[in-house]
């Protein structure tokens, strides 16, 4: 169900924002006559300056999201990103002892779909309008829906349908740049920057009879980031 809100709440956001979209002003070039002083004969070129963009962030596949991100520039150079989308399970999360140590997963597992969500702004120190190097920074989201049942040393269920999900709170300071006009007007955004990610997961721990079932929040720990998004501009 908050899965769903949040879908909804995304899609009512974007319906303004994407109608408002299509009154983006074109570039002008202005041509003056030579050895003619004021006259000038101006005209309108074929490219727009893009005030908005739609991006699908290929670089979480590994962490099993998929995420859509929204630019909307509100300064020359200056811009907020946000981005929503479905998560699976973090493969990189499971299969990587130094990040989960004790999570458990006795198999036998069920998921749902989870959520990725995240928010930034973005500098252009040098082109601006959403072109050229950018520092960013954000702030990222990520919930994982997996359940599973868990027997006690008897062979019977003790737990049904326990939740053995994650969720993964980080704080990114990125920089990157932005390619314009590659094939078919698709944008190319490459980056690479640092986070502090902070990993709430659940432990189980278990004799021949009990289970003890808890959840642990995992300390922060550093990590790299580096990706590509590909851009659509509207």
């Amino acid at each position: 169900m908050i899965l769903k809100n949040f879908f909804l709440f995304f899609i009512l956001l974007l319906v303004p924002i994407l109608v408002s979209a299509q009154d983006n002003p074109k570039r002008k070039v202005i041509v003056y006559k030579p050895f003619v002083s004021g006259e000038v004969a101006e005209k309108e070129s074929d490219e727009f300056s893009p005030q908005n963009m739609i991006k699908w962030n290929s670089s979480l596949i590994g962490r099993g999201a998929l995420l859509i991100n929204y630019e909307r520039l509100f300064k020359p150079k200056l811009s907020f990103e946000v981005g929503l989308g479905p998560t699976y399970r973090d493969f990189e999360f499971e299969f990587n002892g130094f990040y989960n140590k004790d999570w458990t997963n006795d198999g036998g597992t069920k998921i749902k779909l989870g959520f990725m969500a995240e928010g930034g702004l973005r500098f252009y120190p040098v082109e601006g309008d959403m072109e050229g190097i950018y520092i960013q920074g954000s702030l990222r989201y990520r919930k994982y829906n997996i359940f599973t049942d868990l027997n006690s040393g008897r062979g019977a269920a003790a737990v049904s349908n326990a939740a053995i999900g994650y969720q993964v709170g980080e704080a990114c300071i990125m920089g990157g740049r932005q390619w314009d006009n590659l094939a078919y007007g698709v944008i190319l955004d490459v980056y690479g920057g640092v986070s502090w990610s902070n990993v709430n997961y659940h432990t189980i721990e278990h004799d021949s009879f009990n289970i003890d079932y808890s959840e642990k929040a995992y300390k922060s720990v550093p990590r790299i980031l580096l990706g590509c998004k590909f851009c659509l501009p509207l």
